[in-house]
């Protein structure tokens, strides 16, 4: 399951363009997921970086 690509989808599907207050939560999400995940691993490759997130 790929949760952030499913999110990233259907954020998409519901955010106008150039509208912010509605990109708050999605920004948030991104910001949150990269402090979580990615500043906390090594990504040694863009293979390892796919096991992972797809983990």
């Amino acid at each position: 399951m790929n949760i952030a690509g499913d999110y990233t989808k259907e954020t998409q599907a519901f955010l106008q363009p150039g509208r912010s207050t509605q990109n708050a939560h999605a920004e948030s999400f991104d910001g949150k997921y990269r402090d979580e995940f990615l500043n906390d691993n090594w990504l040694t490759s863009l293979r390892t970086a796919r096991v992972l997130i797809e983990s």
